[in-house]
């Protein structure tokens, strides 16, 4: 009967909220999942509190919004990257890692690319890769106004990096392969009509390579050597 499949649902809830107190790390990883699974629009306090089987007063002891609560899933997903805890002897090698993993982040996770589109604010982890990044640029003699200019442009290579490649990745598993990802994506160029499109064809290779995560590394350092050049011109 409806009331007794209601009743239960109560009974569940609250036999969860009594079992113990729910982790914020728990909450995230369970809204990451429905992310993932459904997309960031169907996010919502009440569908991950269903999600969890608590009410949702038991979800805002750990987010005080959905805001909160998506800035908390990019840190999670940023977080488990590791973005910037690694060790290069060379400063732009240190900065081609870093935001290839946050670039590879964006990729793995299915949802975490929309989590960047219309974000008000930035969680702790986020705050900390940008703390980070800017540090290692003063380091190298970069002041605060090219620093904010070369960090930027690092951002906006990333984000329409993975903008690209995501969609390709997410229609067919086996393209999250590099070397059948260039075969394939070479191939398709290859295949238009030379006549229509002479350029596409005769740079099919090359385009087939500038998606791979070695040539992704190599523009990183070219944009910050580019910028380094630049700023010191009279």
């Amino acid at each position: 009967m409806p009331g007794a499949t209601a009743a239960s649902s109560k009974r569940t809830s609250r036999a969860r909220d009594e079992a113990g107190p729910l982790s914020r790390d728990a909450v995230l990883d369970r809204a990451l999942d429905v992310i993932n699974q459904e997309g960031v629009e169907r996010l919502t306090i009440r569908r991950l509190a269903e999600a969890l089987g608590v009410s949702p007063m038991a979800i805002y002891r750990h987010v005080s919004n959905k805001a909160d609560l998506v800035d908390g899933v990019f840190d999670l997903i940023m977080s488990r990257a590791s973005v910037t805890d690694h060790d290069e002897d060379d400063w732009l090698d240190w900065l081609a890692e870093t935001f290839l993993r946050m670039r590879t982040a964006l990729l793995t996770q299915r949802g975490a690319l929309p989590l960047t589109m219309g974000r008000a604010s930035l969680g702790v982890q986020a705050l900390s890769v940008m703390e980070d990044v800017l540090a290692v640029l003063a380091k190298h003699d970069i002041g605060p106004p090219d620093a904010a200019r070369i960090f930027n442009h690092l951002m906006m290579y990333t984000l329409g990096s993975a903008a690209i490649l995501g969609p390709i990745i997410q229609q067919d598993a086996e393209l999250a392969d590099p070397g059948e990802r260039t075969r394939r994506i070479r191939a398709n160029f290859e295949l238009l009509s030379g006549k229509q499109f002479p350029q596409l064809t005769q740079h099919a290779s090359e385009l087939a390579q500038s998606l791979r995560d070695t040539a992704f590394s190599d523009e990183i350092r070219h944009i910050v050597m580019s910028a380094s050049v630049e700023r010191l011109k009279p």
